[in-house]
Protein backbone atom coordinates (compact mmCIF):
# COMPACT_ATOMS: atom_id res chain seq x y z
CA UNK A 1 0.00 0.00 0.00
CA UNK A 2 1.11 3.57 -1.02
CA UNK A 3 -0.30 6.81 0.60
CA UNK A 4 -0.21 10.52 -1.21
CA UNK A 5 -1.32 13.03 0.64
CA UNK A 6 -1.69 16.68 -0.06
CA UNK A 7 -3.61 20.17 1.40
CA UNK A 8 -4.14 22.87 -0.94
CA UNK A 9 -6.33 25.86 -0.17
CA UNK A 10 -7.89 28.33 -3.02
CA UNK A 11 -8.39 32.14 -2.77
CA UNK A 12 -10.98 33.25 -1.31
CA UNK A 13 -10.39 37.33 -2.25
CA UNK A 14 -13.41 37.49 -5.01
CA UNK A 15 -16.28 35.28 -5.93
CA UNK A 16 -14.50 35.00 -9.35
CA UNK A 17 -11.27 34.57 -8.24
CA UNK A 18 -12.42 31.50 -6.02
CA UNK A 19 -14.45 30.24 -9.13
CA UNK A 20 -11.69 30.39 -11.54
CA UNK A 21 -9.38 28.33 -8.56
CA UNK A 22 -12.19 25.61 -8.18
CA UNK A 23 -11.72 24.70 -12.19
CA UNK A 24 -7.67 24.55 -11.58
CA UNK A 25 -6.60 20.63 -11.73
CA UNK A 26 -4.46 19.88 -8.42
CA UNK A 27 -1.57 17.74 -9.02
CA UNK A 28 0.60 15.99 -6.70
CA UNK A 29 4.25 14.36 -7.06
CA UNK A 30 5.48 11.36 -5.68
CA UNK A 31 9.13 10.32 -5.05
CA UNK A 32 10.35 7.22 -7.55
CA UNK A 33 11.25 3.99 -5.72
CA UNK A 34 9.30 4.37 -2.69
CA UNK A 35 7.17 1.53 -3.47
CA UNK A 36 7.74 -0.95 -0.35
CA UNK A 37 5.27 0.21 1.99
CA UNK A 38 6.89 0.28 5.77
CA UNK A 39 9.63 -0.94 4.06
CA UNK A 40 9.28 -4.65 4.38
CA UNK A 41 6.64 -5.20 1.38
CA UNK A 42 7.91 -7.07 -1.54
CA UNK A 43 6.49 -8.06 -4.64
CA UNK A 44 4.50 -11.20 -5.57
CA UNK A 45 6.77 -13.58 -7.62
CA UNK A 46 4.63 -13.58 -10.59
CA UNK A 47 6.17 -11.89 -13.73
CA UNK A 48 2.97 -9.99 -14.46
CA UNK A 49 3.80 -7.62 -11.59
CA UNK A 50 6.46 -5.62 -12.91
CA UNK A 51 9.29 -3.38 -11.14
CA UNK A 52 7.30 -0.26 -10.12
CA UNK A 53 4.29 -1.28 -11.38
CA UNK A 54 2.91 -0.01 -7.60
CA UNK A 55 5.29 2.67 -7.37
CA UNK A 56 2.80 5.81 -7.54
CA UNK A 57 4.99 8.95 -9.50
CA UNK A 58 2.08 11.51 -9.69
CA UNK A 59 -1.48 11.95 -9.21
CA UNK A 60 -3.80 14.77 -10.79
CA UNK A 61 -7.44 15.69 -10.33
CA UNK A 62 -9.03 18.01 -12.43
CA UNK A 63 -12.62 18.73 -13.95
CA UNK A 64 -13.78 17.81 -17.51
CA UNK A 65 -16.65 19.17 -18.24
CA UNK A 66 -19.09 17.80 -15.58
CA UNK A 67 -16.94 15.05 -14.49
CA UNK A 68 -14.25 14.73 -12.11
CA UNK A 69 -11.30 13.24 -13.37
CA UNK A 70 -8.85 11.61 -12.09
CA UNK A 71 -5.18 10.89 -13.18
CA UNK A 72 -2.37 8.39 -11.44
CA UNK A 73 0.65 7.58 -13.23
CA UNK A 74 3.17 4.88 -11.81
CA UNK A 75 6.49 3.94 -12.31
CA UNK A 76 6.02 1.03 -14.79
CA UNK A 77 4.78 0.13 -18.44
CA UNK A 78 1.04 -0.61 -17.28
CA UNK A 79 0.35 -4.17 -18.80
CA UNK A 80 -2.68 -6.34 -19.41
CA UNK A 81 -2.12 -10.02 -18.76
CA UNK A 82 -5.64 -10.70 -17.67
CA UNK A 83 -7.40 -9.78 -20.46
CA UNK A 84 -9.62 -6.81 -18.66
CA UNK A 85 -9.38 -4.67 -21.61
CA UNK A 86 -9.06 -1.67 -19.71
CA UNK A 87 -4.84 -1.26 -20.83
CA UNK A 88 -4.25 -2.23 -17.11
CA UNK A 89 -4.88 -5.05 -14.96
CA UNK A 90 -2.80 -5.69 -11.40
CA UNK A 91 -3.48 -2.01 -10.41
CA UNK A 92 -6.23 -0.80 -8.16
CA UNK A 93 -6.51 2.70 -6.56
CA UNK A 94 -8.41 4.22 -3.99
CA UNK A 95 -8.92 7.83 -4.45
CA UNK A 96 -10.38 9.70 -0.82
CA UNK A 97 -11.42 12.92 -0.56
CA UNK A 98 -12.57 15.03 2.52
CA UNK A 99 -14.80 18.30 1.02
CA UNK A 100 -15.50 19.84 3.97
CA UNK A 101 -12.04 19.82 6.08
CA UNK A 102 -13.57 19.01 8.91
CA UNK A 103 -12.81 17.00 11.87
CA UNK A 104 -14.86 13.71 12.68
CA UNK A 105 -17.64 14.63 10.30
CA UNK A 106 -16.80 11.80 7.43
CA UNK A 107 -15.57 8.49 7.47
CA UNK A 108 -12.42 7.06 9.21
CA UNK A 109 -12.01 3.20 8.06
CA UNK A 110 -10.54 2.48 5.18
CA UNK A 111 -12.38 0.22 2.44
CA UNK A 112 -12.72 -3.87 3.30
CA UNK A 113 -9.51 -5.10 3.29
CA UNK A 114 -6.89 -1.99 3.03
CA UNK A 115 -6.68 -2.34 6.93
CA UNK A 116 -6.80 1.17 7.24
CA UNK A 117 -8.10 3.81 9.48
CA UNK A 118 -7.74 7.50 8.80
CA UNK A 119 -7.36 9.87 12.09
CA UNK A 120 -10.19 12.03 12.87
CA UNK A 121 -8.76 14.97 11.12
CA UNK A 122 -8.28 13.26 8.11
CA UNK A 123 -11.86 11.72 7.97
CA UNK A 124 -13.28 11.69 4.05
CA UNK A 125 -16.70 12.01 2.92
CA UNK A 126 -15.83 10.20 -0.74
CA UNK A 127 -13.49 7.73 -2.10
CA UNK A 128 -13.72 6.67 -5.64
CA UNK A 129 -12.40 3.38 -6.99
CA UNK A 130 -10.51 3.28 -9.83
CA UNK A 131 -10.39 -1.00 -10.50
CA UNK A 132 -9.32 -2.37 -14.10
CA UNK A 133 -12.79 -4.91 -13.52
CA UNK A 134 -16.29 -4.06 -15.13
CA UNK A 135 -18.20 -0.57 -13.02
CA UNK A 136 -21.26 -3.66 -12.54
CA UNK A 137 -18.52 -6.06 -11.24
CA UNK A 138 -17.21 -3.44 -8.47
CA UNK A 139 -20.64 -2.35 -7.51
CA UNK A 140 -21.89 -5.69 -7.07
CA UNK A 141 -18.72 -6.28 -4.58
CA UNK A 142 -19.36 -3.08 -2.60
CA UNK A 143 -23.00 -3.67 -2.37
CA UNK A 144 -21.75 -7.28 -0.69
CA UNK A 145 -18.76 -5.47 1.70
CA UNK A 146 -19.86 -1.68 2.08
CA UNK A 147 -23.30 -1.50 1.41
CA UNK A 148 -23.32 1.41 4.19
CA UNK A 149 -20.69 3.66 2.13
CA UNK A 150 -22.83 2.65 -1.26
CA UNK A 151 -26.44 4.01 0.36
CA UNK A 152 -24.88 6.82 1.33
CA UNK A 153 -23.18 7.95 -1.59
CA UNK A 154 -19.74 8.02 -0.49
CA UNK A 155 -18.18 5.67 -2.38
CA UNK A 156 -18.00 6.10 -6.23
CA UNK A 157 -17.05 3.90 -9.53
CA UNK A 158 -16.11 5.43 -12.83
CA UNK A 159 -18.36 4.12 -15.39
CA UNK A 160 -14.79 3.14 -17.07
CA UNK A 161 -11.65 3.14 -16.39
CA UNK A 162 -8.23 3.34 -18.49
CA UNK A 163 -4.87 2.40 -18.70
CA UNK A 164 -2.24 4.00 -21.24
CA UNK A 165 1.36 4.11 -21.38
CA UNK A 166 2.13 4.77 -17.25
CA UNK A 167 -1.01 6.23 -16.39
CA UNK A 168 -4.56 5.35 -14.87
CA UNK A 169 -7.54 7.49 -15.52
CA UNK A 170 -11.11 7.45 -15.09
CA UNK A 171 -13.70 10.01 -13.91
CA UNK A 172 -16.92 10.01 -12.07
CA UNK A 173 -19.94 12.76 -12.21
CA UNK A 174 -18.35 15.95 -10.31
CA UNK A 175 -22.12 16.62 -8.45
CA UNK A 176 -21.64 12.65 -6.59
CA UNK A 177 -18.75 14.41 -4.85
CA UNK A 178 -19.75 17.94 -4.52
CA UNK A 179 -23.47 18.41 -4.62
CA UNK A 180 -23.32 22.02 -3.90
CA UNK A 181 -21.32 22.55 -7.51
CA UNK A 182 -18.72 24.74 -6.11
CA UNK A 183 -15.94 21.74 -7.28
CA UNK A 184 -13.35 23.77 -5.06
CA UNK A 185 -10.73 21.32 -5.94
CA UNK A 186 -7.26 23.32 -4.46
CA UNK A 187 -9.48 23.35 -1.07
CA UNK A 188 -10.33 19.49 -0.44
CA UNK A 189 -8.00 16.72 0.51
CA UNK A 190 -6.54 14.05 -1.02
CA UNK A 191 -5.55 10.52 0.01
CA UNK A 192 -4.47 7.90 -3.06
CA UNK A 193 -3.81 4.72 -1.79
CA UNK A 194 -2.08 1.56 -4.13
CA UNK A 195 -3.44 -1.57 -4.45
CA UNK A 196 -2.98 -4.93 -6.04
CA UNK A 197 -6.15 -5.61 -8.00
CA UNK A 198 -8.03 -8.99 -6.89
CA UNK A 199 -10.32 -10.97 -9.37
CA UNK A 200 -11.42 -13.48 -6.94
CA UNK A 201 -10.60 -11.83 -3.20
CA UNK A 202 -11.29 -12.79 0.32
CA UNK A 203 -15.12 -12.96 1.69
CA UNK A 204 -14.35 -9.78 3.51
CA UNK A 205 -11.84 -7.63 1.09
CA UNK A 206 -13.37 -5.57 -1.35
CA UNK A 207 -11.27 -6.52 -4.74
CA UNK A 208 -7.53 -5.85 -2.96
CA UNK A 209 -5.29 -8.47 -3.03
Amino acid sequence: MKTISGRMTGGMLLMAFTVMAAAQPVRFQDPVGDDNGPGTYIYPDSEVYSPGSFDMTAVEISLSGRQLHVEACVNSELEDPWGTGAGYAVQMLLVFIDTDRASNSGYTKGLPGTNVRFSPRDSWEKVIILSPQHESHVLAEAKRKAPDLLADGALLVPRRTSGKDKCISGGVPAESVDPSGRYDLRNWRYQVLMQSNEGFPARGDLLTR
